[in-house]
């Protein structure tokens, strides 16, 4: 990424929704909520280790994962204010879509290539070197669980 553009993203969007400088705290805040909310950083290799082990164990645990995910993806956003499709005209929720799925590809992928069926209320990505399945090929908690409960 030219450094222009990396200054500018630092700049205008992290410096405005992440707060580092308390010791111990990392906050966010997400598009127009006034609110913060403490993020609790795992190490992905702990989580990569926990579904790995727990899906060698049993394969019925990948729908406990997913569980897991969604019902965090979906506290989290509801913490955050995340609009939902029904809270938007059409058009307006392709512009908030686009710019949630460029922020979480910014942050914890290289490339999200995605499609959205708004009729059918369906979303598919591809997504490329995305936390968790880069080390594990899995990504139940965080990639299908998390983003379906966003």
């Amino acid at each position: 990424m030219p450094k222009k553009i990396y200054n500018w993203f630092i700049k205008n969007l992290i410096s405005r929704t992440r707060v580092i400088d308390i010791s111990g705290y990392v906050l966010a805040k997400m598009f127009d909520s006034n609110e913060f909310a403490r993020l609790i950083c795992l190490g992905e290799t702990l989580i990569s280790n926990l579904e790995t082990q727990l899906l060698n164990e049993n394969d019925n645990h990948a729908t406990k994962l997913y569980k897991i995910g969604k019902n965090f993806g979906y506290s989290y956003s509801s913490m955050l204010n995340i609009k939902t499709r029904t809270q938007l005209s059409t058009k307006a929720f392709k512009i908030y879509s686009n710019f949630l799925i460029k922020t979480v590809e910014a942050v914890y992928a290289n490339k999200i290539s995605y499609k959205i069926d708004f009729k059918k209320c369906i979303f598919q990505s591809k997504m490329d070197n995305y936390i968790i399945c880069r080390k594990n090929g899995f990504g139940y908690i965080f990639t299908t669980g998390g983003i379906a409960g966003i």
